[in-house]
């Protein structure tokens, strides 16, 4: 579906398991996370 990395995948899986913020500067995990609602917003 977002087309991530075996490693940042897992990062956001355990995210939005534990509705826990991301924060990023990757592009692709990014947007993953924005579109799961768990992205980190400063």
């Amino acid at each position: 579906r977002f087309e991530l990395t075996a490693y940042d995948a897992a990062y956001l899986e355990l995210a939005v398991r534990r509705s826990a913020p991301i924060m990023t500067r990757d592009d692709k995990l990014m947007s993953a996370a924005a579109g799961l609602d768990v992205l980190w917003k400063a």
